[in-house]
């Protein structure tokens, strides 16, 4: 989340580094499974379509999950940061990615552990890289591993800041036309759909607290909008058989508000590819170092 106020809390790297593996749990039923699918957007333009994420008793479809559902699986941030007193309003995801070791069934339960793997300079405090990895509550096989890098807006001691380092610059989407491109649009209500799915923070639906930290109205979840790409890479590059796609990452460049109308572009290589999301009125990529793999 952002804040206009300056965080009057102190915290150096090696504070971040040390900090103990969190562990975490869930478990989730078709009906989870569902309400998440109708949250990144399943149905909006045609509610017949999709019905293979929508629903688990059409005739001649199999329900099946969208693997972008598992970012919402066992989330370990808050608790992870929680003894160097961070709070909510302190962190921002800025990239999320998720790799599947096998298609999430939709029911089940899962375990996982949470760990800091990176930690990178930032002007307004650092860049945490965490690494979660999710076993089946059952077999306890290898299910996925979800990266996030986060942005934790604290303040940095003198020294740090004076020593500051650049982060790394990734790579932009092939300079070629699209294969695909996919234009949509994100509901009045999108907000108030996906927080029952996952995520009941208020900036997402109370105007006055989107006010207090800058924005007039609330935004949509970043995770939300990697949910819409993820659909669109299913439809797209997969045939509409949501368990060839198998790792999906995207950085949140932007936010991205009700009512926007946004075009994923799409470029495939093989079993894999890139993607990004325009905000076409303003020219402004909201989803950036798009990339995606897939069974063949």
């Amino acid at each position: 989340m952002q804040t206009n106020e300056a965080s009057t809390l102190v915290i150096d790297r090696n504070s971040l580094e040390a900090l103990e593996p969190h562990p975490g749990a869930a478990t989730w039923s078709e009906d989870d499974c569902m309400l998440y699918a109708i949250g990144v957007g399943a149905g909006n333009a045609d509610p017949c379509r999709e019905l293979n994420l929508t629903t688990e008793n059409s005739e001649g479809v199999t329900l099946q999950v969208i693997p972008t559902f598992g970012i919402t699986l066992c989330t370990v941030g808050p608790g992870l940061f929680a003894p160097l007193g961070v709070r909510g309003q302190d962190v921002l995801l800025m990239e999320e990615s998720i790799r599947l070791a096998r298609p999430i069934r939709p029911t089940g339960s899962a375990k996982s552990t949470g760990r800091v793997v990176a930690v990178a300079d930032h002007p307004r405090g650092y860049v945490v890289t965490v690494e979660n990895e999710v076993v089946d509550g059952a077999d306890h096989g290898p299910m996925f591993t979800t990266r996030s890098r986060t942005l934790v807006h604290v303040a940095r001691p003198d020294s740090e800041i004076a020593a500051m380092r650049k982060p790394p610059v990734g790579s932009a989407v092939p300079s070629r036309a699209p294969d695909a491109s996919v234009a949509f649009s994100i509901a009045q209500n999108q907000c108030l759909l996906y927080r029952l799915a996952s995520g009941r923070n208020p900036l997402h639906s109370d105007p006055t607290v989107s006010r207090r930290v800058g924005y007039q109205v609330p935004l949509l979840h970043g995770r939300c909008t990697l949910g819409f790409a993820a659909r669109h890479l299913i439809d797209e590059v997969c045939s509409g058989d949501a368990s060839k796609l198998r790792a999906l990452s995207g950085k949140l460049s932007a936010p991205v508000f009700p009512g926007d109308d946004l075009t994923t572009r799409i470029w495939r290589e093989a079993d894999k590819g890139s993607y990004e999301i325009l905000r076409p009125r303003d020219g402004v990529t909201v989803v950036s170092k798009g990339t995606f793999e897939c069974a063949v």
